[in-house]
């Protein structure tokens, strides 16, 4: 018998399917190490940012606003205008979206509002608002101006206004007051946003401390990345999908107003499945979830 010398078609088949297969697994395995990583890294640059927010945002059940002359007005009407005034002060210093720069604008604006309405005006573009609005935010806090390496800095759309990025190089968003924003780990009443004033989660809007709006939960800022998928999944309240839109509230100001298409702030879109349930936002990192975990 003659010694062979070489493979079979078939053996050569079978190695290029075993090496194939390798090459997945290990292509699948750098995959999700690297999506780990990124995910990490955002979670600690969303904690740095929120750091800032949060401290500034609690500032304001301390601070004062002047309301005029409040001569002729009862208690309850004081209160009113006391908390028009608050939430018009937090909307000029803590803006998310570049119409809001221009509201309100037959007030005199904050220091800090007319500073960021400068750099906005030259600026061509503003497709990512909210996160160069966010940027602007955090780096006007002497703390918080040194905080953050260069690589959790960039300026994704060339306009020369800088945002935070993630882990995955895109920019971080921010939502003011995310009245639609109801995380659930079942993810099955997101559709419905419905506030529950007996839910012993329930925790009453802190600026209202006259309780004018009975039914007004707290909303904390929302800071938040894409995640792995790059796709947001969060309703800003515009139609053509710009950010510079400016979202109209009631009068008077009132965060829990729902834009045109009936949907709250904040509220994720009717990415769905059979049952229901919201499936993609559940990828974006936020600071609410990972406070809530």
């Amino acid at each position: 018998m003659k010694q062979r010398t070489g493979f079979t078609l078939i053996e050569v088949l079978v190695v290029i399917m075993i090496i194939t297969m390798l090459a997945g697994m290990t292509l699948s395995a750098v995959g999700s190490a690297r999506n780990a990583a990124s995910a990490a890294r955002t979670r600690a640059t969303i904690e740095k940012i929120n750091r800032v927010i949060m401290k500034q945002y609690a500032s304001y059940q301390y601070r004062k606003v002047d309301i005029g002359d409040t001569s002729g007005y009862n208690k309850k009407k004081v209160a009113e205008e006391k908390l028009k005034a608050l939430r018009a002060l937090i909307r000029h210093e803590m803006p998310d979206r570049a119409g809001d720069l221009n509201a309100f604008s037959g007030e005199t604006l904050p220091s800090v509002t007319q500073m960021f309405k400068s750099k906005f005006n030259k600026s061509s573009d503003s497709s990512h608002a909210s996160a160069e609005l966010l940027y602007m935010i955090v780096m006007a806090d002497p703390v918080g101006s040194g905080m953050f390496s260069e690589g959790e800095v960039g300026d994704t759309d060339k306009d020369g206004l800088p945002e935070f990025l993630d882990g995955w190089g895109r920019p971080i968003r921010y939502i003011l007051w995310p009245a639609g924003f109801f995380r659930t780990d079942n993810c099955e009443t997101d559709l419905q946003v419905t506030v529950n004033t007996n839910d012993s989660k329930f925790v009453h809007d802190p600026f209202d401390t006259a309780n004018l709006e009975p039914g007004s939960p707290a909303l904390y800022p929302l800071i938040y990345s894409a995640g792995p998928d790059g796709i947001y999944d969060i309703n800003r309240g515009t139609t053509s999908g710009s950010e510079q839109n400016t979202f109209n509230y009631s009068s008077p100001l009132n965060p829990m107003t729902k834009d045109g298409d009936n949907r709250y702030i904040g509220q994720p879109w009717n990415d769905t499945d059979g049952n229901n349930r919201v499936l993609h936002h559940f990828d974006n990192i936020t600071n609410h979830s990972m406070l809530s975990n």
